[in-house]
């Protein structure tokens, strides 16, 4: 299996704006409980990401924290009725386009 490998330059300004956007997506309702997904403009969905997404919405996520000496905030992660959401960040790096569970889109700004 080959991984397409972001620049260095595209992987921080993801990693830059996808706090932002789990914020923003926390503000808006009724999105309670959510499996988050952020992607640049020019970003896909990797097969993983698309089965864990699918688990979300279909409330069977069960995730271990990798335990690698840091502090995690607890081992495991389920998410039992919650979204699936996929947030694209535009390429002025300003406006987000997310979709809930592939069947509908809201927009938020960052």
């Amino acid at each position: 299996m080959t991984y397409l490998k972001l620049p260095k330059k595209m992987k921080r300004v993801e990693a830059d704006l996808d706090k932002k956007v789990a914020k923003r997506v926390s503000d808006v309702p009724p999105h309670k409980n959510w499996g988050l997904e952020v992607k640049l403009w020019s970003g896909k969905l990797k097969d993983h990401q698309k089965k864990a997404l699918k688990q979300v919405e279909n409330g069977k996520f069960l995730y271990k924290i990798p335990d690698m000496g840091k502090r995690n905030p607890f081992d495991y992660v389920k998410l039992g009725d919650a979204d699936a959401i996929v947030c694209v960040i535009q390429e002025n790096k300003r406006d987000v386009t997310c979709t809930v569970n592939e069947c509908y889109e809201f927009n938020i700004r960052i």
